[in-house]
Formats: structure tokens, sequence, C-alpha cells
């Protein structure tokens, strides 16, 4: 099968991999063996989904999980267990998610994707917040957003889809074009 992304767990040796019809597992360095974690996903909540992305929380052991129709989800190593993050009729449960990064001095997750999602998640609370108003004048519009990464020296949040280019600052809660 395909594999769309992987991470790396520096602390355990591990690379995460993710792709089409719901591949996701785990690469050993040191047994050199790949793991099949499909079985981890207990009520089949993620079934034969493209899962996008995959980022990885070293200081929890955790590993999230992006993909279409809105799959949002961690993966615990010591649980053995991949958990369903999302709410019935939140406001990413129907769109496609296509990437994610983990904001290690906020302890948040980034998601981006189709139509313009742009939010985080917080693992404390439990809460996805939607940030797509904080594009000034709407720039953003329902542009996919396919990529994002995390500046941690700087706390600056920065997304990719199409022609947009952009970032979002945490400290004034806004979502800057980058383009003008």
């Amino acid at each position: 099968p395909q594999i769309n992304s992987v991470t790396y767990d520096s602390n355990s040796s591990l690379v995460y991999l993710v792709g089409v019809s719901g591949l996701f597992g785990v690469y050993n360095r040191t047994s050199n063996v790949t793991e099949d974690l499909r079985a981890t996903d207990t009520d089949n909540w993620i079934g034969t989904t493209n899962i996008r992305d995959v980022t990885h929380d070293s200081n929890n052991k955790l590993v999230y999980l992006v993909g279409n129709s809105g799959v949002f989800g961690v993966y615990n190593r010591t649980s053995n267990v991949t958990e369903d993050l999302n709410v019935p009729n939140d406001w990413v449960r129907f769109n496609d998610l296509y990437d994610a990064v983990y904001d290690s001095n906020n302890k948040l997750v980034y998601l981006v994707g189709s139509s313009g999602i742009f939010g985080d998640y917080n693992k404390t609370s439990n809460i996805k917040e939607d940030l797509r108003a904080t594009d000034t004048g709407d720039w953003i519009g329902t542009t996919s957003i396919s990529g994002v990464t995390y500046d941690s020296n700087s706390n600056l949040v920065y997304l990719v889809g199409g022609n947009l280019f952009g970032v979002y600052n945490r400290t004034s809660n806004i979502t800057e074009n980058l383009n003008e």
C-alpha cells in the first residue's frame, strides 16, 4: 500500500508510517521489524480511510493521525490503543485533514485541511479550537491548506496550500498573509 507520511520517535528509535486504506504501522530500527498497528483502532473508526499525515508528541509518547473525512486520532504506545478524537458534528468532522504538527511549547497539535480548515487541538482540555477567523480579511477563505510546520524558537505556525503562504502568531492570535 501507498505510504503518505512518516514521523520519527527519536526516544524509542521508532518510525511511524501512515497511508492509504487505513495503513498505520511502526518500524523499529533496533529490531528491524515493521508492526501493523491497524488493530489498535478498537472501534474501527479509521477503517479504510486514507490517512494523510502523522506527527509525534515525544513528551507524552503519543502519535497523532489525520486523514480524509475528518479522521483525527491519537495512538498511545503505552496502552497500544488508537483513539478517535472527533466528536459528532464538530467543525472538522466531515472535512479532509491534510497535515498536522505538534507544538511542544504550547502542547498543541495544529491541524490543516480542505476548505481552509485550520485549528488546534489541546490535549489537556481535549478541545479543538477553530482558528479560521484569525486570518484578518478572510484571505484564506476556502483555500485548502496542505502543509503546516511549527517554529518553536519564534512560537509561529507556517501554513501553505496552492498559492497560499501564511504565518499564525499565537500571541497576537492573527494569521498573516506572507504572499503580500
